[in-house]
């Protein structure tokens, strides 16, 4: 082995055994992932979608479903293949 290849995984051994278990590094990954997204409070993102006309993507895919169902009479192949998606995609998310 190289002297380089010695040293960084002397670096490696240091860095891992100040953390007293893999998973406490992972926790700590998520941690620091946690606060750097600060995400706006949901009263605001409500407010500004209602302001705006801006429905979740959610909510137009269910409104999609229920208009394509609505078209077809209930026939649920037909609706799936107006939407571009198959049966079981359909079943999983009327489901949802």
């Amino acid at each position: 082995m190289s002297k380089q290849a010695l040293r960084n995984l002397d670096l490696s051994a240091r860095q891992i055994s100040t953390w007293e278990s893999v998973r406490d590094m992972a926790k700590q990954t998520r941690r620091s992932r946690k606060k750097k997204n600060k995400a706006r409070p949901v009263s605001f993102l409500l407010g500004l979608r209602k302001k705006l006309g801006i429905k979740t993507l959610l909510e137009v895919k269910r409104q999609a479903l229920h208009k394509a169902l609505a078209a077809t009479k209930g026939d649920k192949a037909l609706a799936a293949a107006l939407l571009g998606i198959g049966k079981t995609t359909l079943y999983r998310s009327l489901a949802e």
